[in-house]
């Protein structure tokens, strides 16, 4: 499975931490979170390591950010290098598994959540 799958779920799957859950559906919850999260960790730290090398920087070496809040880079070249290996890091097989968890559907959430924990959550009818 795609890297960038697993951390869009982990982001997911966070959203939904704070909503009142049975227990069931709250510990399949953060089982799930607990799974993901080190591949989540591992892709922020792979991130860093890019923005690190391809950012440019001021005289202190702090790595400037306009105001916007985007990255800065020297150049178009940077910037490509970055978004290239940013992708490359992105698509990145991981093997995990991905056997959908049952939770309780809650009242309400988004079709972003929805979307990005399909095929790691299967929410059955009921609710909470």
């Amino acid at each position: 499975m795609m890297l960038l799958k697993i951390v869009t779920a982990y982001e997911a799957a966070k959203r939904l931490k704070d909503t009142e859950l049975d227990f069931s559906s709250a510990h399949t919850l953060m089982m799930l979170i607990k799974d993901l999260e080190p591949h989540a960790l591992f892709y922020a730290e792979g991130e860093r390591r890019l923005v690190k090398k391809y950012a440019k920087k001021d005289k202190g070496g702090n790595i400037l950010i306009s105001e916007g809040g985007r990255i800065e880079f020297a150049d178009v070249e940077s910037a490509e290098a970055f978004e290239r290996e940013r992708r490359d890091l992105s698509v990145f097989e991981v093997e995990i598994d991905t056997k959908p968890r049952k939770v309780k559907a809650p009242e309400r959430i988004s079709a972003a959540v929805l979307m990005a924990l399909y095929g790691f959550i299967e929410f059955e009818q009921g609710g909470i």
